[in-house]
């Protein structure tokens, strides 16, 4: 009889260790995804900072400007520079996408803001039209910013400047 009621009370404690295991597993798993989503974060911002790094060379804010105001007088080796720029953008909203289907949204901010200042122009536009390709099927990512870029006005960008530069003389007037 002492022998069975040891039984129950072993058995009792080996659920209750298999419990209190599971649970502990739990909140591991819990303090890994959200490690996670701060690594994503810090990516994307590291990421996004990089972009705009890249932006106080002058001899690249320069090319960028002249994509803007006179995308055709742009030499061969200038748009090779605004190439690799807008690809950089494509990529940063790829991989952003790509998280958000696997479950891994970290709260990037405002990505369609930022694909806005980007692709807001004629040439942005003009160049996504021949990189997305000839009419091949896209996969989703590539779709979902074509759905995206489609819809933008392209004189938004040069607009925002020419607002800023109306806004500064304005408040010094």
């Amino acid at each position: 009889m002492d022998v069975d009621k040891l039984n129950r009370w072993l058995l009792l404690a080996g659920h209750v260790g298999v419990i209190a295991g599971l649970v502990l597993v739990a909140v591991q798993m819990r303090q890994n995804h959200a490690l996670t989503r701060a690594v994503l974060y810090s990516d994307a911002t590291t990421a996004r900072m990089e972009l705009h790094y890249r932006m106080m060379d002058p001899a690249v804010a320069t090319v960028v400007i002249k994509s803007l105001t006179d995308p055709a007088a742009l030499s061969f080796e200038e748009l090779r520079i605004m190439d690799s720029y807008l690809l950089a953008v494509v990529n940063e909203h790829r991989r952003r996408l790509v998280l958000e289907r696997m479950g891994l949204d970290s709260d990037f901010g405002a990505p369609e803001n930022m694909l806005l200042f980007y692709f807001g122009n004629r040439f942005a536009k003009t160049w996504w039209a021949r990189f997305k390709g000839d009419g091949e099927e896209a996969d989703a990512t590539l779709g979902a910013l074509d759905t995206e870029i489609a819809a933008f006005d392209e004189d938004w960008t040069i607009q925002f400047f020419r607002g800023l530069l109306d806004d500064l003389e304005s408040a010094q007037n």
